[in-house]
């Protein structure tokens, strides 16, 4: 994290329940901001060439556009490793693993 936001550091880190897709962890950083590192599952690299740099493009369009998502910070990490760092928003996510999906009615 150091090398990918030169005088950051990591104060304090902790697992985010609810991830479907990845792996969350909430961050704290040296500059009091809050943030969360986003590591995806391994079957994601089967959509896009680069996963992590597909959803920092996308959450950063998104972001430009004016609609309420996380500010992508930074790709960090390498290789298998590598998360997209992202702002985190306040609240907590509507949607859990044990809701039921309802689909086509």
């Amino acid at each position: 994290m150091e090398t990918a936001l030169p005088g950051i550091r990591v104060t304090a880190i902790a697992p985010l329940r609810g991830g479907m897709s990845a792996e969350l962890h909430a961050l704290s950083l040296s500059d009091g901001r809050e943030a969360v590192a986003r590591y995806p599952h391994p079957y994601q690299g089967t959509l896009h060439a680069d996963p992590v740099a597909h959803e920092r493009d996308t959450l950063a369009a998104l972001h430009a556009a004016g609609l309420p998502v996380p500010a992508p910070m930074v790709i960090a990490g390498a290789g298998d490793d590598r998360c997209l760092v992202m702002q985190r928003l306040p609240g907590s996510p509507s949607f859990s693993p044990t809701t039921p999906i309802t689909m086509c009615g």
